[in-house]
């Protein structure tokens, strides 16, 4: 074996995380600012200049990456997409280490090829230099998965339970700040605590339970308590959150892409006219007051249409699992072989971690131990809210790293029933293939198609 493929092998950590940041600067070579800074990445680049400037939260959008963009801009000497670009880096390198951390803690084989489809996939490379949330969502949950699991985490961590609630906790208080759908993994990893197996009910489950919480009670309280002092809003979190389950649950919805009126401009067609009269009416409102109806018509429109609510769920748990776009529509707008290129990556590299984790699933991984469990847990607990509001294939991002652990490969030790494997290969194919068709010809635009 030549020397070089042996140093690669030995030292693959750090090989294949030399080529991620490689391609990364090259995707920012090739993309700019143009590519980078566009649509919500925009809105969340100019939200973190505001609180460089001191100048305070806009309160449309969820605090925690404009704050660290703007903590990396005060590090770097002032707002630049560099200091943006290269704050967004540290997530990847984050990811990677505890991706790695992950992977020796079990026998697993060929512990180079999730890391390598990370490394390489369109998707994370976009996001690891675009001033957006999933990334760092992504390493959170990570996070809060390997403190959860005693085993894959420092000994002097996981033998103290205080340490590691609070430790677990920070995680999902950090992930909330930065993407409110990540409260639910607040609640799915305290009643975790909560439910396993010790002699001491109160200070074995109990207590390290309601720790747990204590981090996010902290964060939350004390960010609307900041909110409180510098405006007169009274909003939870963020101003976006009532206004997004509109979005996806109005008479005007589109049947599948149900987030389509939260990132299109629909004014030019008529069949819309009504939606936007309603929503700038609303809009007209006092804060407060726009978010208390904004919520009560989404679920009035629920208690009226319940069937059609019921398909768009199931619309929306399709989406959810569709390979995302996002990355070669960006790059497509500059170039357009590129951006089919990186579109047809991002369905290879989602394909091959999604297809793995079925196999690992249905051939080696009984469901009833508990890293299992913990995995499919987060997984579901994180896409609920988005089941519910609207769904985008951009959002099961930062589950990715969870779906990479359950499709790390490893050795075959039963013989599935054959339909174990088949049956959910041919709904992850009908998905994608769903997805394809409606980017192409736009079907189920309008809901009563």
């Amino acid at each position: 074996m030549p020397a070089l493929v042996r140093i690669l092998i030995r030292y693959r950590f750090w090989a294949l995380l030399g080529i991620g940041l490689a391609v990364r600067l090259l995707y920012i070579a090739l993309t700019g600012a143009d590519g980078l800074l566009s649509g919500d990445a925009q809105e969340y680049y100019d939200e973190a200049v505001r609180m460089y400037r001191g100048e305070g939260s806009g309160g449309y959008w969820p605090p925690g990456l404009p704050m660290y963009l703007a903590l990396c801009f005060h590090l770097s000497g002032g707002p630049s997409l560099a200091a943006a670009a290269g704050g967004m880096l540290l997530w990847y390198i984050a990811l990677m280490a505890l991706l790695d951390s992950q992977l020796r803690q079990a026998p697993w084989q060929r512990r180079w090829l999730i890391p390598g489809v990370i490394a390489l996939y369109p998707a994370m490379v976009y996001h690891s230099v675009a001033p957006l949330t999933h990334l760092p969502v992504a390493v959170l949950v990570l996070g809060l998965y390997a403190v959860l699991t005693p085993r894959s985490c420092r000994r002097d961590v996981a033998e103290r339970p205080p340490l590691n609630s609070l430790l677990a906790g920070s995680f999902a208080a950090l992930a909330t700040l930065i993407r409110p759908a990540a409260l639910a993994l607040a609640a799915i990893s305290s009643a975790w605590r909560l439910a396993r197996p010790h002699p001491d009910w109160l200070r074995g489950r109990l207590l390290p339970a309601a720790l747990l919480m204590l981090p996010v009670m902290l964060a939350l309280g004390a960010w609307q308590f900041a909110q409180s002092r510098s405006s007169d809003r009274n909003t939870w979190l963020n101003e976006a959150n009532s206004y997004n389950f509109f979005i996806g649950n109005n008479p005007w919805t589109p049947l599948y892409r149900t987030w389509w009126l939260g990132s299109h401009d629909e004014r030019g067609h008529p069949y819309y006219a009504g939606y936007y009269a309603l929503r700038d009416e609303t809009e007209a409102l006092p804060p407060a007051e726009r978010q208390r109806r904004f919520s009560r018509l989404a679920w009035s429109h629920i208690r009226e249409r319940p069937g059609l609510f019921m398909m768009r769920t199931f619309s929306r748990i399709r989406t959810f699992f569709a390979f995302d776009t996002l990355a070669g529509a960006s790059m497509y707008r500059r170039k357009p072989i590129w951006g089919f290129s990186l579109l047809a990556g991002d369905a290879v590299c989602y394909l091959t971690l999604l297809l793995l984790a079925v196999w690992n699933l249905a051939n080696w991984l009984p469901p009833r131990t508990p890293e299992v469990k913990l995995l499919l847990l987060l997984i579901g607990g994180y896409a609920l809210p988005y089941f519910i509001a609207f769904s985008h294939p951009t959002y099961h991002l930062p589950v990715m790293p969870l779906i990479a652990l359950l499709a790390a490969p490893r050795m075959q030790t039963a013989a599935a029933p054959r339909w174990s494997i088949i049956l959910p290969v041919v709904l992850i194919a009908a998905i994608q293939a769903e997805w394809v068709l409606n980017m192409l010809f736009s079907l189920y635009t309008l809901p009563q198609q």
